[in-house]
């Protein structure tokens, strides 16, 4: 059913205690896959999908600077962009 309604078969992603940032991967898969999930019991309310999409809304572009500073060519100089950039 779900390979139907996304045209390819996802599997969901299960959150891994080693890396913070498998947590936005977990839930952006969530969010992909939820009209997949609904039937199930313990399917999150209305309410608890807009606070999951605002999380990872809030997370995104802390990913996006951590992957930029975590870079072997990332200096001071692109660290303070990429701070200021988070900043905003």
């Amino acid at each position: 059913m779900c390979e139907n309604m996304l045209g390819k078969n996802l599997p969901l992603i299960m959150d891994s205690h080693v890396t913070w940032n498998s947590m936005l991967t977990t839930l952006r898969r969530y969010l992909e896959m939820k009209h997949c999930v609904k039937n199930f019991d313990n399917f999150l309310s209305e309410t608890q999908l807009t606070l999951t999409s605002d999380i990872l809304n809030a997370l995104e572009p802390v990913a996006v600077c951590v992957n930029a500073l975590g870079r072997k060519d990332c200096s001071l100089a692109t660290a303070e962009t990429d701070l200021e950039f988070l900043l905003r």
